[in-house]
């Protein structure tokens, strides 16, 4: 496993095309979220722009795919950028966030590529009160990677994540036993997240 500090296309420029199997990533969802020191209130234009940036990339590096949580808002721009090939559902039961019918249950996950095994395109994730991922604004479940991980990826491939964010899917490569490689640019997640994972896999040891 190997995490840096750092812009995620300064990570990118050091890997050969398909180097990686799978990319597994959370970024932000322009959505005026505070996210420590970045500012999530881009224009239309230029968070458009900035997702091709580093969309573009992560394609040339991934041989065989590419899992992005979007938000529902962007599935349109997305949509626009390249359309996928499948839109997965990420089922989180009971979540309290709100929607235009009422209450949100679900968010989207697109995939472009292929996959090394077939499964079901919901992924099952509450959820769940977790202090350690407390540091962050918006962090995903460890089950929302696992069960990307376990549905779609085989023994073997090789993960990377250039939204690191909480560190959720660094934990659920340890878990299954994947090589990840990541990174997060803003310095105080970077180790806050690394305190997390580290103290995660000595919790494992200890039990």
């Amino acid at each position: 496993m190997t995490i840096t500090n750092e812009d995620n296309i300064e990570l990118m420029s050091r890997y050969k095309d398909n180097y990686f199997d799978y990319a597994i990533t959370d970024p932000p969802y322009n959505l005026n979220f505070k996210y420590n020191k970045y500012k999530d209130n881009l224009s239309e234009k230029e968070y458009k722009d900035w997702c091709c940036k580093w969309f573009l990339e992560l394609h040339r590096i991934c041989e065989k795919g590419i899992f992005i949580s979007c938000g529902i808002n962007n599935l349109g721009l997305w949509h626009k950028i390249k359309k996928p090939k499948w839109v997965l559902c990420w089922h989180k039961p009971a979540a309290m966030g709100r929607s235009k019918v009422g209450f949100c249950n679900w968010e989207p996950i697109l995939f472009y590529g292929k996959v090394s095994k077939q499964g079901v395109d919901v992924i099952k994730a509450p959820i769940i009160p977790d202090p350690t991922m407390d540091f962050h604004s918006c962090p995903k479940p460890v089950k929302w990677a696992e069960g990307i991980l376990h549905n779609f990826c085989k023994n073997g491939d090789k993960i990377i994540d250039i939204f690191l964010g909480s560190g959720s899917t660094a934990i659920a490569c340890h878990n299954l036993g994947y090589d990840l490689t990541a990174c997060e640019l803003d310095k105080e997640y970077y180790e806050a997240a690394m305190k997390r994972i580290e103290q995660h896999k000595a919790q494992q040891r200890l039990f």
